[in-house]
């Protein structure tokens, strides 16, 4: 038995569950939801004239991961920030990015965590917040423009700061 072998055990009686949990038609309403929030997303960094003034999006995403970029402001500087404000972004690089990919979290449904913790979760009905925070943090990065990001920890790599320096 392989380590990849129990992984894939494991996916399968995760997606199993969630299935049993919520049905069909859950996991459709679910499904609508999260493309939903996504494309509010997509659509507010297109759109907005605070975040289209120095943000893009990359490529056209679709379905639930949305990975935005910028030629203006220092975008790990934007994900440290946004860390502060309790928002979990992933790094990208080649071009430097961040990406959030949307979620519904039934984890809050179920345990009903302190709303200071919800109020941040990125999850579908949060988007609202993200983009309120978003702003916040993007004027506050082009008001500093010396603020380097230090986030480090890219997807799928690690890399030293030095790296893109």
């Amino acid at each position: 038995m392989t380590p990849s072998f129990c992984q894939t055990r494991l996916i399968i009686a995760g997606a199993w569950a969630v299935m049993t949990h919520l049905g069909q038609s859950g996991y459709a309403q679910s499904c609508e939801v999260i493309i939903g929030a996504a494309r509010r997303l997509k659509t507010a960094l297109h759109q907005d004239p605070v975040l289209s003034a120095d943000l893009y999006v990359l490529g056209d995403p679709l379905v639930s991961v949305v990975a935005f970029g910028s030629d203006t402001v220092n975008i790990y500087a934007v994900g440290d920030a946004m860390g502060k404000k309790g928002w979990h972004l992933n790094a990208l690089a080649d071009p430097a990015a961040l990406h959030l990919a949307v979620t519904v979290s039934f984890v809050c449904e179920l345990c009903a965590p302190p709303a200071e913790m919800t109020a941040q979760m990125p999850t579908a009905r949060n988007i609202d917040n993200l983009l309120k925070d978003l702003k916040e943090v993007l004027t506050e990065v082009k008001n500093s423009p010396a603020a380097s990001g230090d986030m480090v920890a890219l997807y799928g790599t690690l890399c030293l700061k030095s790296a893109f320096a």
